[in-house]
Order: structure tokens, then C-alpha cells, then sequence
């Protein structure tokens, strides 16, 4: 997704550590707490994202979430997986809630999400 980025940004972050985008979010909100940003830009297909906008929103409350479609491929196959997964979103999040708060602690801060 770095490469499809094309737009203007203060810092850009890459998350090369987690596998699903409930880590990235997780990862995401630790890093932005960090950082004390007010604003998270976050690049992604279009047909994944409505869920990465309910991960990242759900754990960067507070923080102005803002969720562009990059151009990449997509099938059938990809969307119905998508469709098929959205289900779990409120385990992802809670899930990825308790990641942030041990991030948070790991790095000596105590925000929680």
C-alpha cells in the first residue's frame, strides 16, 4: 500500500510486523498514541475498506481516522472473503484492543484503547 500512496503526509508509517488488519490497527493506535497525532491516514483497497475503518476507528477514538482507497486488483473471491469475515469484527477489536494496551505498556506508556 506505501507504493499506491501518492499524497502529501507529515510522517509516514509502515507496519511490516503485523498479518491482519486488526494488528495494523493495534499497531497503529500504540504508535499514534505515542506520537500524540491528531490525525491517522490510513491506505487500503476499496473493498476492504469499510472494515479497516471500523478497526481503526474503534481503536483510535479521539484521533481524526481517515480511510483512501488505493488502486489495486481485486475478484469476487476477495470481496466474499471480506463479506465473510466482517461478522468478526467485534472480536477483532477486542482483541486488538487488549495488543495496544500491551504495546502501550511494553513502550512505557499507559494509554489504552
Amino acid at each position: 500500500m506505501r507504493r499506491s500512496w501518492d499524497g502529501r503526509s507529515a510522517a509516514v508509517l509502515c507496519d511490516f510486523e503485523a498479518r491482519i488488519t486488526a494488528e495494523n490497527a493495534a499497531n497503529a493506535a500504540a504508535h499514534a498514541r505515542e506520537l500524540a497525532v491528531g490525525h491517522v491516514l490510513v491506505v487500503t483497497s476499496w473493498w476492504h475498506r469499510l472494515r479497516t475503518r471500523v478497526l481503526f476507528r474503534s481503536l483510535l477514538p479521539g484521533i481524526r481516522v481517515e480511510v483512501v482507497s488505493a488502486r489495486t486488483p481485486w475478484s469476487p473471491r476477495l470481496l466474499l472473503r471480506e463479506l465473510a469475515v466482517f461478522p468478526l469484527v467485534p472480536l477483532q477489536v477486542a482483541r486488538a484492543r487488549r495488543r495496544v494496551v500491551a504495546l502501550s505498556a511494553r513502550r512505557g506508556g499507559g494509554a489504552a484503547a
